[in-house]
């Protein structure tokens, strides 16, 4: 639910006006007060505005909505350029640390920065939100609650519709599985679910391991609205002229696990990658549905979609989804349990304000997830043939993006000194592996290898098949002349020749080259 707000048409008038005291977190609490002219004419937030893509300007704000889906709840800020979402929650470095996480894996979830108490952007950005509402007071306090806070998100807009506004026209150009984007819109909703069964958010999809309702807000169809868009015309479940991007996920949270989740997931997971298989060796047809062969283990989220919408979703897109959380599962086994800790101390940050930031990033159960990494390792093991077949019909367009991780990662200047260093500790490894001897031919000394002789010897005997003990060992110039060889001497040497050079002719054209 959204609430909506609007100036009054005239000003406040008081003679004897004082400055509003804006007392924030953090040092220097006195002198951070400002003076609040009441200079705003706030219209309606316009919910079909483009997302802010330039350098916000706060005091350029003319919309401002709350939504109440959260504890703290979000503030919609509307300005000339766009509009972005401002959020300010207990869990904020939770909700940031599995946001970036969604990133890697390649779910879509709306991108977002924190604002740290101590920055001018933090200073500005209160102090503006406030004087906009100040002479409505019971939006001035909601969003005086949602701003203490010393940690402040600012995430991007999505300007788009939930199922709640879909209808059963709109649903079916969503869900459909004709077109190409609609496949890929499906699997990135499986995305979504598998994401949401590795770190247990039953806030979003009804699946059979949560037996829950789902909710219907947290998932949002990305739509690309034109300037002459409004409110109006994208809640118009009648309207049909939006093109939908991504079924964007919201507020990716970890509850508390339950005794026997482990097991639940497990049971789960047995029937997702039974049906696939089943569809793979052609026993279940998706394309031509009947009553006794259909896709069950999807059957609470097709609920959702027709109880919202009227809308039956076919098994053709359940497939889709299927796709799409197998291909989530093998991505995670893939990143696996040192990148996922990698991940996490990347997101840590330095001069923490009362250890705030820490305190809630450490209640993430990072033990838990590495529970559910090995849980899907052993899936991706047993159903490897089904791990393949998924990725092969896809064109292996959805692996683990290596390329994201390392730029989440970088982002944090200790993980990015340590793999620097790691780097170049291997370059110079592999460049001392890759010198062989080197001999001085002026003093005749063989100089010291940095391979020993042992690893040498292996590579010799792999090369040219002989016995290194065999091949004669050179000698200096300073060494005494040796005594002449006997027949039987001879008669050896000239074996070790043939087996070095393959013949008398052959030595005798390698000495002449």
């Amino acid at each position: 639910m959204i609430s909506q707000f609007t100036k009054p048409k005239r000003k406040m008038e008081h003679p004897d006006y004082a400055p509003y005291p804006l007392r924030r977190p953090g040092p220097g609490q006195d002198d951070r007060k400002s003076d609040i002219p009441l200079d705003y004419n706030l219209k309606e937030f316009n919910f079909a505005s483009k997302t802010l893509t330039k350098k916000i300007v706060w005091s350029d704000l003319r919309a401002i909505a709350l939504s109440d889906s959260l504890d703290k709840g979000a503030i919609f800020v509307e300005t000339n350029e766009g509009s972005v979402v401002v959020k300010g929650y207990p869990n904020i470095a939770q909700g940031y640390f599995f946001s970036q996480l969604a990133l890697v894996l390649g779910v879509p979830v709306p991108n977002k920065r924190i604002v740290r108490w101590d920055s001018s952007e933090f200073k500005i950005m209160t102090k503006e939100l406030q004087r906009a509402t100040f002479m409505i007071k019971q939006l001035h306090q909601k969003i005086t609650n949602r701003l203490e806070n010393p940690y402040l998100e600012v995430q991007e807009y999505l300007p788009g519709i939930t199922l709640s506004y879909m209808g059963k026209a709109r649903a079916g150009k969503i869900f459909n599985f004709y077109d190409p984007q609609s496949r890929h819109r499906l699997i990135k909703v499986g995305f979504i679910m598998g994401l949401d069964i590795f770190i247990n958010n039953p806030s979003r999809f009804p699946l059979e391991i949560w037996q829950n309702s789902g909710n219907s807000e947290h998932m949002i169809a990305r739509t690309e609205p034109r300037y002459t868009d409004t409110t109006k015309d994208l809640h118009d479940i009648d309207n049909l002229s939006f093109e939908y991007e991504y079924i964007y996920g919201l507020d990716s949270y970890s509850f508390e696990r339950p005794p026997s989740y482990y097991t639940n997931v497990e049971e789960f997971l047995n029937k997702i990658f039974l049906e696939m298989k089943s569809i793979m060796q052609a026993q279940l047809d998706p394309l031509y549905e009947t009553k006794d062969q259909k896709i069950e283990c999807l059957n609470e989220f097709k609920q959702l979609v027709y109880d919202h919408t009227l809308y039956e979703i076919k098994e053709m897109s359940l497939l889709q989804v299927l796709l799409g959380i197998v291909l989530t599962i093998d991505n995670i086994v893939f990143m696996g349990p040192v990148r996922l800790r990698t991940l996490w101390e990347s997101v840590t940050i330095e001069n923490d304000w009362n250890n705030i930031w820490m305190k809630n990033l450490q209640g993430i159960n990072m033990d838990f997830l590495e529970s559910m990494v090995s849980i899907f390792q052993k899936f991706c093991t047993i159903y490897e043939d089904v791990v393949k077949y998924s990725k092969d019909i896809t064109l292996n367009q959805y692996s683990f993006d290596e390329q994201k991780y390392l730029e989440i990662i970088m982002m944090n200047p200790k993980i990015k000194e340590r793999i620097e260093k790691e780097r170049e500790n291997d370059l110079m490894n592999s460049q001392k592996l890759d010198k062989s001897e080197v001999i001085d031919e002026d003093e005749g000394e063989v100089l010291e290898r940095n391979l020993n002789d042992i690893e040498l010897d292996k590579k010799i005997e792999e090369m040219f098949m002989i016995d290194p003990k065999d091949i004669p060992k050179g000698e200096n110039k300073n060494q005494k002349q040796q005594k002449p060889l006997t027949p039987e001497e001879q008669q050896q040497q000239q074996e070790l020749e043939k087996k070095k050079y393959g013949g008398i002719l052959a030595k005798k054209l390698y000495e002449n080259e």
